[in-house]
């Protein structure tokens, strides 16, 4: 009899185990499912733009953002508008939004162009996307790319207010985008600046 009350009882905990086990696994898939769901609700970005409007400016990104949930988290390139940067209000305003959202990280590199809306049409004829292909021209064609400007660099310029920091100015330029200049505020003023290598094409 014991025996057999033994049996039963391990009969007992391994069918409850075996349930337990095929409850979890269950609990996994539909978490699983959960989060699937949850990143088909979100955009990630890997390309940001600001563009000048007539009551302030506007971010635009691509991939375009199609009313999802935003991860900034991808980002690797941000473009100013050389028009937000030639208005110190409407450009201090920009990066008060940015210190106090603090949705980009701070290692997004930073550039300048005359026309973000033309750099970002590159996008439909490139092969690969805006964000990573800019990234790449800057990393290749930077002397250093650890000198390279950041959002993290430009709002300690910003807290700063002491010192001056130069954007790499892009424009597009056949099926691609060149890296043309330099732009930046030194001493209130918008300056622009010719790359002294003409090698700056990607």
């Amino acid at each position: 009899m014991k025996t057999q009350f033994g049996r039963t009882i391990r009969k007992c905990r391994g069918k409850r185990l075996l349930k337990e086990f095929l409850t979890m696994c269950m609990v996994i898939c539909i978490l699983a499912g959960c989060s699937s769901t949850e990143l088909e609700k979100k955009s990630i970005p890997l390309f940001a733009a600001v563009h000048a409007t007539e009551d302030g400016y506007e971010i635009l990104y691509d991939p375009p953002t199609e009313n999802k949930v935003l991860d900034y988290n991808h980002i690797k390139v941000i473009v100013l508008e050389t028009s937000i940067l030639e208005q110190s209000a409407l450009y201090e305003k920009l990066l008060e939004q940015i210190a106090k959202e603090e949705t980009f990280p701070r290692n997004v590199y930073v550039c300048a162009a005359n026309d973000v809306g033309k750099l970002m049409d590159m996008g439909n004829v490139m092969a690969e996307d805006i964000g990573t292909y800019i990234e790449t021209l800057l990393e290749n064609f930077a002397p250093d790319a650890r000198e390279l400007p950041t959002i993290g660099k430009l709002m300690d310029e910003f807290a700063n207010r002491g010192t001056s920091l130069w954007l790499p100015y892009l424009k597009p330029e056949g099926a691609g985008i060149i890296w043309d200049g330099s732009f930046g505020i030194e001493n209130a003023i918008p300056v622009y600046r010719i790359l002294e290598t003409g090698e700056n094409s990607g």
